[in-house]
């Protein structure tokens, strides 16, 4: 006589949300952040300028992926029918390269910000300048990166 084993069913595990320590430490995408408080000053923008920060994030974190120890292989990934080594040699030429030609010493505060996630404070301590400097500082940035994409239109009636 062979006894039937029954089959535990397995839960899928909780997702660990961490320690409360480990929480409190946890800060918003500064992307996320800056765009809320661009849609609730009712900036017409918004949505172009939170696209140009991400697509800038985008493209400083694949160029400096080489300098990672993991090995990618970014022929595979597509992106609307281009391959991404076209995509991001297309940007980079086109738009990055030109953009941060123009943002000159400027570029480490917006890096500092976007890449490394130094809240908008601290950057305006660094460059010793009235709180809400950074925060204008990148504005600009962004604005001056999408009219450069095509994202916002020049217009001078506006």
């Amino acid at each position: 006589m062979t006894k039937s084993r029954s089959k535990k069913v397995l839960d899928p595990p909780a997702l660990d949300m961490g320690t409360e320590q480990t929480r409190k430490r946890l800060r918003p995408d500064p992307i996320v952040s800056a765009a809320q408080k661009w849609r609730k000053a009712n900036m017409r923008d918004a949505p172009a300028l939170e696209a140009s920060a991400r697509e800038i994030r985008r493209i400083y974190q694949m160029v400096a992926s080489g300098q990672l120890v993991r090995a990618t292989d970014l022929s595979e990934v597509k992106t609307h029918g281009v391959h991404v080594n076209e995509w991001l040699a297309q940007r980079r030429r086109d738009l990055y390269i030109p953009w941060s030609k123009l943002m000159g010493h400027r570029m480490d505060i917006f890096v500092d910000w976007l890449i490394m996630e130094v809240p908008l404070i601290q950057c305006d301590r660094k460059l010793r300048k009235r709180n809400g400097y950074t925060s204008d500082l990148i504005e600009r940035s962004l604005t001056l990166y999408s009219v450069m994409s095509g994202a916002i239109k020049k217009d001078p009636r506006l």
